[in-house]
């Protein structure tokens, strides 16, 4: 048999049933398979099955993202892959879970080409795999050729907001604060003006995440210097759907600003709390200071001058000397 999953108002939902051929017919299985699939052609979901994965007894993870879904969609999905393992049994499920854009790339074929791409998955520990997972599943954006880059996830930057961060790469104005739109994932602009980085702290909201871009002039070493400061700020304290849209797509604006705008970004910050906006953390950020290495120098001993090997005038034995050595040594 089979099951299928969706997620709905943060709840994994069943959304059907199927029952497979037997475990000698793992092509019939397949077919029944994308038939599920192909009800829901445009919506991911979890389909949890048998008699069709590698090891014997196990129920093999699904995970259909097909292409066009939205940011958060992806984001929802990728990182729920591993709580709905837990909440089936992880115990009862492969390792890897078999990624997948298109209807067509659910077969065996597909599924025995991704192991043996896998194949290395045989030298890792349980624990290893699931951290590679996580790690992979940052990147979210699924395609054929199972994983694409974070940069290629399909927010838009608004016209507004492209020329505001031109302007600030030429320096007029020296600052821009940019806000993304959960609802329709576009860049958008909240301000932009010729601010310190002090008065860009009470700009700056305490319930959703910005980032700031700044055009800092200042003077370092007697040199008048122009610097590209890009920040990220993230208040603790949020949804952690807003704060991984954020995390997520900050790459994706600092590669608008980098290739398709031409300038360079010198430094990149992050900070959670907005009193960690200032001109004095940015400098130390842009120039750190050289830590110097401070030497253990060991006490002097009390008393006038160095330790001596004393003697008696009358012994001169080394048992006796070894004694007044003993006798002459200060305290550990």
């Amino acid at each position: 048999m089979f099951l299928r999953y969706r997620i709905s108002n943060d709840t994994f939902v069943r959304a059907d049933t199927g029952k497979l051929a037997s475990d000698n017919e793992p092509a019939a299985n397949w077919a029944a398979l994308r038939g599920a699939l192909s009800q829901t052609a445009t919506e991911p979901c979890f389909l949890v099955t048998r008699s069709v994965n590698r090891e014997p007894g196990k129920w093999l993870l699904i995970f259909f993202m097909p292409e066009g879904c939205t940011v958060r969609d992806r984001m929802v999905y990728a990182s729920s892959a591993s709580a709905l393992k837990e909440g089936l049994g992880e115990g009862n499920f492969e390792a890897t879970t078999f990624n997948i854009s298109k209807i067509e790339e659910c077969s065996g074929e597909e599924y025995e080409a991704a192991g043996r791409s896998m194949s290395h998955d045989e030298l890792l520990t349980l624990d290893e795999k699931e951290k590679r997972d996580g790690e992979l599943a940052s990147h979210l954006a699924m395609s054929s050729t199972r994983a694409q880059a974070i940069v290629g996830l399909p927010i838009k930057a608004s016209e507004e907001s492209i020329e505001a961060m031109a302007n600030v790469i030429k320096g007029t104005p020296t600052a821009v604060i940019l806000s993304l739109s959960p609802d329709t994932e576009e860049l958008q602009v909240q301000e932009s003006g010729d601010y310190t980085f002090e008065q860009l702290q009470g700009k700056l909201p305490s319930d959703e995440p910005r980032y700031v871009l700044n055009y800092f002039s200042h003077e370092h070493d007697g040199k008048q210097i122009n610097a590209l400061v890009f920040v990220y700020y993230c208040p603790d304290d949020i949804k952690a759907k807003l704060k991984m849209f954020y995390s997520t797509c900050k790459q994706v604006v600092v590669r608008i600003i980098d290739e398709r705008l031409g300038g360079e970004v010198t430094k990149s910050i992050e900070l959670g709390e907005k009193h960690e906006l200032s001109t004095a953390a940015v400098l130390d950020d842009l120039y750190p200071q050289t830590s110097v290495k401070k030497t253990f120098k060991k006490p002097a001993r009390p008393g006038r001058g160095n330790a001596r090997l004393l003697s008696s005038p009358s012994t001169s034995s080394p048992s006796a000397s070894a004694s007044s050595a003993a006798s002459a040594s200060p305290s550990p």
